[in-house]
């Protein structure tokens, strides 16, 4: 049976059950709360639209109108798959007005860890998406001869969708089944990115910390801040690394205690999740909260006239290092100093000679003893040295060994997971499978000072990629306390052990706590620490909120070489800057 001499009546039927499961299908997939039954709801977006097409059929417009409904069913979709891949690598919403801005860095991303897996997903999210929107017009326009009929239904059906949307809304925890209406989420979207829009020409002209001063220090201690890499609340929340990580800081709160270091900790909320270091890195340095790369880009050819963490302590006396051992020119990479550091250290400055231990290829124990003998002995002005460690970087494999001597480390083997995964990006296949649960909590004891560590309830993906993270962040933490060990407590010395954000595809959505650990030489430099809730020793307390958030470093350093020396605290922004 056809419908007025065209398609068959039930093809136009399954033509409105399949558009409104495609539309569901994000959702269904990780968007809200996953739940496989989302795809047999209604998508209120597309219902109305349906029936749109339908009337526009009834009154002789249906081709412009199938057309049009083609265009926004390949928007919605854009924008739900957009929000699938935000939410899964980075637990938050990406705003659109950002996507000009990371695609560069999300083809590097590709470029440095992806697989031909993730090439083709690529490949065929780019094609699929413009086919969808074009089978979409095509499809409604043949389908709506069966639709016009039943246009009052088919408005029925979508006011009835639309009523039921609001059940989720009685109860927050509730999935958005059976109704989901998309289009609400995007004009809110779009809306945000007008605001930063027209936000950022504002936040270029003004200069917050332009008035902050001190007068020359009489004393001068150095200063360190060392970056842990996706060091975040998660490895604290979850059992199966909690307990480890816990265990590890306790012994490494001990063993540094007895050389003289005091320590305090808290966290801080960074104002990324899951991924974009420089824009975390960028809020630390700026004493500002940047939130989106759309700011970064736009401020970034001004930090160098701002009066930044950098700028402001080479001013005091300071010679003020950056060390981003990962970074090298290579195609949509170039090497920028946006925040006009005295010295920058960079791949090649480092001269690594030994094989790629994962993304970072150079082990961090390197770096630190690299900078031990080339920055931190000849230097005869106190340093400020800021270092963005790598080894914690997806994807998680096994890190470099720690050695006894840092210059050996050319020489050790990789580990087998690194030999795989180089075997099978030469073949341009799949990367390697994580290491085993069993080698991975194998791994994780070498770094416990103290025998008898036990795990217990490991079994799922999740589980075995955390312990994998959990291991890397096992390792810098005591590659750390090995460097401090060598660097002693001769001179005066302020340490922040920080992470930059969450984890990505592990970290709970809108996640955004991180660890701080505050190391110094004399107690007078972490008063200012504890006056914003840290407490002693090196495991950060776990409350509601976070202590600080990452723009408000900036003005507690400050703050505390002012305690230090005996200065006035400065009360200009005193907790940063929130554009």
């Amino acid at each position: 049976m056809t419908s007025g001499g065209g398609m068959k009546a039930w093809r136009g039927w399954v033509v409105l059950l399949f558009l409104n499961v495609l539309l569901l299908l994000p959702a269904t997939m990780g968007l809200d709360k996953p739940s496989p039954w989302l795809a047999l709801g209604f998508s209120v977006d597309f219902l109305i639209l349906a029936a749109g097409v339908a009337w526009a059929r009834r009154f002789g417009v249906g081709k412009p109108a199938a057309l049009l409904g083609g265009l926004l069913v390949l928007a919605l979709l854009a924008f739900e798959v957009m929000r699938l891949v935000g939410v899964f690598a980075m637990g938050q919403d990406p705003l659109l007005y950002d996507l000009t801005f990371l695609l560069r860095h999300m083809l590097v991303l590709l470029s440095d860890v992806g697989t031909l897996k993730d090439a083709l997903i690529v490949v065929a999210v780019v094609v699929g998406l413009p086919a969808a929107g074009v089978g979409a017009a095509v499809g409604m326009y043949r389908a709506s001869e069966t639709w016009a009929p039943k246009a009052p239904w088919l408005s029925g059906l979508a006011v009835l969708a639309f009523a039921l949307s609001f059940l989720g809304r009685l109860h927050p925890g509730a999935t958005r089944w059976p109704s989901r209406v998309i289009l609400p989420h995007m004009v809110e979207n779009l809306s945000e990115s007008w605001r930063v829009y027209n936000s950022v020409n504002q936040t270029i002209a003004q200069d917050p910390y332009q008035g902050l001063q001190l007068a020359p220090l009489h004393r001068s201690p150095e200063l360190r801040i060392f970056i842990v890499e996706s060091y975040g609340q998660l490895i604290f929340e979850e059992s199966v690394s909690g307990e480890p990580i816990t265990k590890h800081l306790r012994e490494l709160e001990t063993a540094l205690g007895a050389q003289g270091w005091y320590s305090v900790s808290g966290r801080s909320e960074a104002p990324v999740s899951g991924g974009r270091s420089w824009i975390a890195d960028a809020s630390v340095y700026s004493g500002m909260k940047i939130s989106y790369e759309s700011v970064f880009q736009h401020l970034k050819p001004s930090f160098v006239q701002r009066k930044t963490l950098p700028s402001f302590l080479s001013g005091l006396g300071y010679k003020t290092v950056v060390v981003e051992p990962k970074d090298r020119a290579r195609p949509g990479v170039e090497l920028e100093n946006e925040f006009g550091f005295d010295q920058t250290v960079f791949y090649a400055d480092l001269d690594w000679q030994g094989p790629e231990w994962g993304w970072g290829i150079i082990p961090d124990q390197h770096t630190l003893g690299w900078l031990r003998e080339q920055v931190i002995e000849p230097a005869d002005l106190p340093l400020f040295i800021s270092f963005h460690m790598v080894a914690s970087h997806v994807p998680w494999r096994s890190p470099p060994p720690l050695v006894e001597d840092w210059h050996t480390l050319a020489d050790q083997p990789l580990g087998q997971d690194h030999i795989e995964s180089a075997e099978k990006k030469k073949k341009k296949t799949e990367a390697a499978t994580p290491a085993s649960r069993d080698e991975a909590i194998k791994r994780l004891g070498r770094y416990q000072r103290e025998a008898g560590m036990q795990h217990s309830g490991v079994g799922s993906i999740k589980e075995e990629k955390l312990l994998a993270y959990a291991d890397v962040v096992h390792y810098d933490l005591e590659a750390l306390a090995q460097h401090l060990e060598h660097e002693g407590t001769e001179r005066p010395m302020l340490v922040i052990i920080m992470g930059d954000h969450q984890p990505p595809f592990l970290a709970k959505r809108m996640g955004f706590g991180v660890p701080v650990h505050v190391l110094s030489t004399d107690p007078v430099l972490l008063a200012e620490f504890e006056a914003r809730g840290f407490i002693p020793g090196m495991v950060p307390p776990q409350r509601n909120r976070p202590e600080m958030q990452h723009q408000s470093l900036y003005p507690a350093l400050v703050r505390s070489l002012a305690r230090y020396d005996s200065q006035p605290l400065p009360e200009l922004h005193p907790n940063g800057v929130m554009p």
